[in-house]
């Protein structure tokens, strides 16, 4: 078990996983490394962990091995730097070779220091199964490779993969970790990376309709990033998780994106019908190659059993909370 002032090593710590993280992990008494590329993540992200002593940042990418190699031991290595689903200004060849290239330096140093390791997957492995809810044990069912939404499913597959290949041949203490659905204070406001929560409350915040991929019937499960964050952390001090593939969302308030979108605008002080514009797929992603995911749904029994903590906050909560960080940015404060 990984226990409290051991050091742990968290990649893509100023994103949203990595930041929430990171602070979770200090006020637990772990002393904790972040590096990050800032390609995406947001050097605020860090302000609060920033105030420990406990704390080192470095602006570092994770396929750097030189770089890496000039860091100290850690006993536990979470590595949640990644590169998500291609669209304009995100290249298919960056999160092929950044999830691969990335996760496999990240393994190396794992095996050196001897780490618990901690890889961040993603519900986008499932793909288009049918076999829904989705266990870990499930088949993992993906589009053709010519269709560019596979790429990251795939990046993360092959990463998995590697992973339990380190756990075969070095002994290596491995957990993966598959998020579905992470939201909340501190998520990207671009499409490269942010959540339809954050891109609905930046159109609404600046007086815009909110944009809705498709027909806006395909349905999901969100998790608040404070209940992802505890299941991790729990899997990280469990030695029973080692080995284990974990599904980490919250299964209970399956939703459409489009009333999704009607609740962001209800919170955000809205009546009536929500200003809406839907947007085919292949005008987003700018291909015509296109296969969507109609529904995703975790089945979360093993992390109930294993973790003992079952999700909290309700989706309407994890959206106030969410505005309200918004809402505090200095880019919707410019006079």
């Amino acid at each position: 078990m990984i226990k409290t002032r051991q050091s742990v090593l968290v990649t893509g710590a100023a994103g949203l996983l990595g930041s929430h993280m990171a602070d979770v992990l200090l006020h637990r008494g772990y002393k904790v490394t972040g590096i990050d590329n800032l390609s995406i993540g947001c050097f605020e992200n860090l302000s609060q962990a920033n105030t420990s002593d406990h704390f080192t940042f470095y602006q570092m990418d994770v396929k750097d091995n030189e770089s890496l190699m000039q860091l100290p031991r850690h006993d536990a290595i979470i590595h949640m730097a990644a590169y998500k689903i291609e669209i304009p200004g995100l290249k298919g060849i960056d999160i092929l070779e950044t999830n691969s290239f990335g996760t496999a330096s990240m393994l190396r140093m794992a095996n050196l220091w001897k780490s618990r390791f901690l890889f961040a997957s993603t519900s986008d492995v499932y793909g288009r199964s049918e076999q829904i809810p989705f266990q870990e044990s499930g088949d993992l069912v993906l589009g053709s490779s010519d269709i560019p939404r596979w790429g990251y499913a795939a990046s993360k597959i092959f990463d998995e993969h590697l992973c339990f290949a380190h756990q075969r041949e070095y002994h290596q203490p491995i957990t993966v970790i598959r998020y579905f659905n992470t939201y909340g204070p501190r998520h990207e406001l671009s499409p490269r990376s942010g959540g339809p929560q954050a891109l609905f409350f930046d159109a609404l915040l600046r007086g815009k309709e909110m944009v809705v991929h498709g027909d806006g019937t395909q349905q999901r499960c969100f998790a608040y990033v404070s209940d992802a964050i505890e299941m991790t952390v729990r899997a990280l001090e469990c030695d029973e998780a080692i080995g284990e593939i974990i599904n980490i969302g919250n299964p209970y308030e399956e939703i459409s994106i489009k009333d999704l979108a009607q609740m962001a605008f209800e919170v955000f002080g809205g009546k009536g019908s929500a200003p809406i514009r839907f947007v085919d797929h292949h005008e987003i992603y700018q291909t015509k190659k296109f296969q969507e995911v109609s529904r995703r749904i975790p089945d979360i029994s093993k992390a109930l059993k294993l973790l003992g903590f079952k999700p909290k906050i309700s989706q309407r909560e994890g959206l106030y909370r969410t505005l309200e960080w918004q809402k505090s940015l200095d880019c919707y404060n410019v006079n």
